[in-house]
Formats: structure tokens, C-alpha cells, sequence
């Protein structure tokens, strides 16, 4: 990959859906360790970037490639198995579960025989454990016998981001997770990823929080109409002004 410390790299990527380019020629690197925010206005192609980088969508042209392999046109459950671990801005949990039963049932990926002989085969001391730990990361321990339906809003976001990483994810891909959260929500979640990033967790944030964004990450990748306007620092990003511009509209200076 030509840098030893990176673990991603997106080449050229292209989508096209018909004759809308979705992504055009994008280019960036994730590092080992660090936490990637991708950000951009309304329709800028973060959600395509997300989705192709995962498996859901093939790409129209270009490559992903994650330690040595490349990895664009596999089947979403191809990529999570080596290792990208992606959240939902829709949250799924098994919602009549218990939150620890919800992640215990995660840990057992690797005893799938059907739905309901997987619970009973990954319920171990082991996975218990290991499912505790989780929780205790993302601040759900003292939720862990509440029923998943009856969390708010952004602990469900909390408990997917445990469940995946019992996938044990090289790279952990959160999508808008702050999206609909109130302000303090907001401000709590923001110090939960803090806290992963304490842990070296590498982490790809797609986020149209501008704020949040630049809050949480080490650098910043900005697209704008599928292509990539920007990429730095979170200083160097806000003050860029192609970003001004992408965010805020041209001055009218005839005004």
C-alpha cells in the first residue's frame, strides 16, 4: 500500500447510477489507529462511499483495498468477515432481547446453524464475558438486562456499536451516528468514540455533522457532488475554501 501504517485505501473509486456520478474518482487512506471523518453537504455521496466501501453497492470503476487484498465487489458479508465492522443509522437490535443477550448473540457468528440453536450454543462463560467487556466500553453495563426495544435512541446506537466490535473489526464503520440525537445526547456519544479512540480503534466516521466530525477525528475527507474537495486536519479542513463554499454557498459580493 506504500505506507506501512495503512490499513484501507480507497483508489479512484467511482459509482455511477445511470448518468448520475455518485462517486468520481475518489482517493484517500485510512490509517492504523485513527479516526477518518467523512463529511459533505446533503447529496455530496458520503452514504455511496459508506456502501461501497462495505460491499453493498460494486463499484463503476476503481479499487478498495484493506491490508494487501482488494476487497471492492465482495458480498457485504465477505467484507465484515475481514474485518470491517459497520454500524446502521437505522438501528437493528433484536429488539425482544436483552442488551447483552443482543451482543452475546454477535459473539456467536462463528456457530451459525439457525437462529434459534445460535443464542444457545454462543451463551458460554466465555462469550458472557467477552459481552460484558464490550458493554462496559460502549457504557451500556448498567443497561444489559433492559430489553434492546426499550433503549433510547442513541444507547441503541451505543449497542451496535458493541455488536460490532464482537465481529473483533479491524476498521469500525459508523454511519451518521449521531443522527437524530438531541444536543446532550450528541455530547455524550462524541466522548463514547473519544474513548474508543483511546482504545486505537480505527474508525471511518460518514457524518453531516460538521461539528461532531471535526470534534472526534484526526483528519477529515470532504466530498462535495461525489468528488473529494478536501482532506487534512480538522483546522485545515474548516478553513479550507472550497469547504466554506460547499457548506455555505458562495459570498455574493456584489451584495
Amino acid at each position: 500500500m506504500g505506507n506501512k501504517n495503512g490499513i484501507l485505501e480507497v483508489r479512484n473509486l467511482k459509482k455511477h447510477f445511470g448518468g448520475l456520478k455518485a462517486l468520481d474518482d475518489v482517493t484517500f487512506k485510512v490509517m492504523r489507529g485513527e479516526t477518518l471523518g467523512i463529511i459533505g453537504p446533503n447529496g455530496a455521496g458520503k452514504t455511496t462511499l459508506f456502501n461501497t466501501v462495505c460491499g453493498v453497492y460494486a463499484p463503476t470503476a476503481g479499487g478498495i483495498i484493506l491490508g494487501d487484498k482488494e476487497i471492492q465487489g465482495m458480498k457485504p458479508h465477505q467484507i465484515a468477515r475481514m474485518g470491517i465492522a459497520r454500524t446502521f443509522q437505522i438501528v437493528h437490535p433484536f429488539r425482544d432481547m436483552t442488551v447483552l443477550d443482543n451482543v452475546i448473540m454477535a459473539l456467536g457468528r462463528e456457530n451459525y446453524c439457525g437462529f434459534f440453536n445460535i443464542f444457545k450454543i454462543s451463551r458460554t462463560r466465555e462469550n458472557t464475558g467477552r459481552a460484558k467487556e464490550l458493554l462496559s466500553r460502549v457504557g451500556l453495563m448498567n443497561y444489559r438486562h433492559k430489553k434492546a426495544e426499550n433503549l433510547s435512541l442513541g444507547y441503541k446506537r451505543r449497542l451496535e456499536i458493541a455488536r460490532a466490535l464482537a465481529l473483533d473489526p479491524v476498521i469500525l464503520m459508523l454511519d451518521e451516528p449521531c443522527a437524530g440525537l438531541s444536543y446532550d445526547a450528541t455530547q455524550d456519544f462524541m466522548e463514547m468514540i473519544l474513548q474508543l479512540k483511546e482504545q486505537k480503534i480505527t474508525i471511518v466516521m460518514v457524518e453531516h455533522n460538521m461539528a461532531v466530525a471535526m470534534g472526534v477525528s484526526d483528519r477529515i475527507v470532504v466530498l462535495n457532488y461525489g468528488k473529494k474537495i478536501a482532506e487534512g486536519s480538522p483546522d485545515q479542513v474548516k478553513k479550507d475554501p472550497y469547504v466554506i463554499e460547499a457548506y455555505l454557498g458562495k459570498d455574493d459580493e456584489s451584495a
